[in-house]
């Protein structure tokens, strides 16, 4: 298979991704060709990631750097070439790993940044195709993959709900929903909160940064049998498909299923993640 047609193929597939999206949770009108943002996806270095086969000191200086130094890198493509093509973003091409990759491994270069810390990498696009990369670090906290954690935050529930638009379905530099719910709940200053938040159906969506689970028993629809798991919230509700929510839906950790505001009970425990921290859990407080 040539090059040319795997490119289109992809292409192709990410235009029916984002067509689906639009099609089955999206069906309110809503003006976003004349708001000024940019398409928005943040990541992370780190060593500890590392799974290459050079010894870890010599990667580090190898040029590009492995994919494996960013946390879901392929996933965050993805997330990118799914926004440009929601959003008409014509004068964007279709990202690949490799491209991202030399513009990571020449923008920490030129920076000078400490390639043995790990960083948050926070990736822009604007609508005329320009890449914007901001690292900001080094990270103080490890980043944890097993969905075996211990509770380490509060979760506090929105006041309010938050209209469900294409900028709480896709991420982008818009992040006025988010932002509000914070200021709403969150004392500035706070450290290890987060708050959740639900639509105007009252379903919970997801919180201020991360995709959310909750502990649930699903029915088996074959053998009637109920079984404890964790379970997402839905794209349909209007939450943003993650990297990392994408990786435990492949992996089958979580499953989707709504959850009305209406189950949460106080104290219980949420599961959440994102593709900075990994999973980390919160304890409830309504």
């Amino acid at each position: 298979m040539s090059k040319a047609k795997t490119e289109e193929e992809q292409k192709e597939a990410y235009n029916k991704a984002a067509d689906d999206i639009l099609s089955k949770y999206l069906t309110k009108d809503f003006d976003w060709k004349n708001v000024d943002f940019q398409l928005l996806t943040t990541m992370r270095y780190d060593p500890a990631l590392y799974k290459g086969e050079l010894p870890l000191l010599e990667a580090i200086y190898k040029e590009p750097l492995d994919d494996s130094f960013f946390f879901l890198l392929d996933n965050h493509v993805r997330r990118i070439n799914l926004e440009r093509e929601f959003f008409e973003f014509d004068k964007v091409g279709v990202l690949t790993s490799e491209i991202l990759l030399k513009h990571l491994t020449e923008a920490m270069k030129g920076l000078g940044i400490d390639k043995v810390s790990p960083y948050r990498v926070r990736l822009s696009v604007d609508k005329e195709g320009e890449i914007h990369l901001e690292l900001r670090g080094p990270v103080e906290f490890p980043i944890n993959t097993d969905i075996n954690c211990p509770i380490t935050f509060v979760a506090h529930l929105d006041s309010q709900p938050t209209v469900i638009s294409p900028f709480t379905s896709f991420k982008t530099t818009n992040r006025n929903a988010y932002d509000s719910a914070m200021k709403r709940e969150i004392p500035e200053g706070s450290t290890n909160v987060d708050v959740l938040l639900y639509n105007t159906g009252g379903y919970i969506t997801e919180s201020s940064a991360c995709n959310v689970a909750f502990q649930r028993l699903v029915k088996n629809p074959l053998t009637g049998k109920e079984t404890l798991k964790w379970v997402t919230p839905p794209l349909s509700v209007g939450c943003i498909e993650g990297t990392v929510r994408k990786h435990l839906m492949d992996e089958g950790l979580i499953h989707e299923a709504t959850v009305p505001v209406e189950s949460l009970e106080d104290g219980e425990t949420v599961l959440l993640f994102n593709a900075v921290r990994g999973l980390f859990k919160a304890k409830l407080a309504l």
